[in-house]
């Protein structure tokens, strides 16, 4: 990752996602293995690193054997948490967010909304129900992703139907 930073000066972060966790299949006694890898990049790499796992930590504490929760509470050294809060009901993910707030605090977490991707599109009243809950929450948040409002959604962006 170092490298990026180095060949692009004006780059603002890179991210890592679950799939730089180890997969249960692979045993689930590596989660010290996984903890002192993500400690190793944080120390080596110089620029912004940030996280998006999968949401709740116990599911990718229990998948990937990552334990971002724990990551989180001591505050390791990732720049922001964007955890994938990726559900088609607003109540399910009201539910989710306060559970993971409950676990790791506000204090460096992006929720991350899922808007296009696997199964049907997010209806963007359901979209913007959690983008809302978000903002009632002293939080930001991060839709996955952009072809959400250059494509499906644009009149929402360009102030139009709200």
């Amino acid at each position: 990752m170092q490298d990026a930073f180095d060949n692009y000066p004006g780059l603002g972060g890179v991210q890592l996602d679950e799939h730089f966790g180890q997969p249960y299949q692979l045993g689930t006694d590596l989660v010290a293995t996984v903890n002192d890898a993500a400690s190793h990049i944080l120390e080596k790499v110089s620029g912004k690193v940030s996280l998006a796992p999968v949401s709740p930590p116990q599911a990718s504490l229990l998948n990937y054997n990552m334990d971002w929760a724990r990551w989180a509470t001591e505050d390791i050294g990732f720049h922001e948490y964007v955890p994938k809060i990726y559900r088609d009901l607003a109540s399910t993910f009201d539910y989710d967010l306060i559970q993971i707030i409950g676990q790791v605090g506000k204090d460096k977490l992006i929720p991350g909304i899922r808007c296009i991707g696997s199964g049907a599109n997010t209806p963007y009243d359901v979209l913007s129900d959690m983008m809302s809950r978000c903002e009632a929450e002293g939080l930001g948040h991060s839709v996955w992703y952009s072809k959400c409002f250059t494509l499906l959604y644009p009149d929402h962006v360009h102030g139009g139907a709200q």
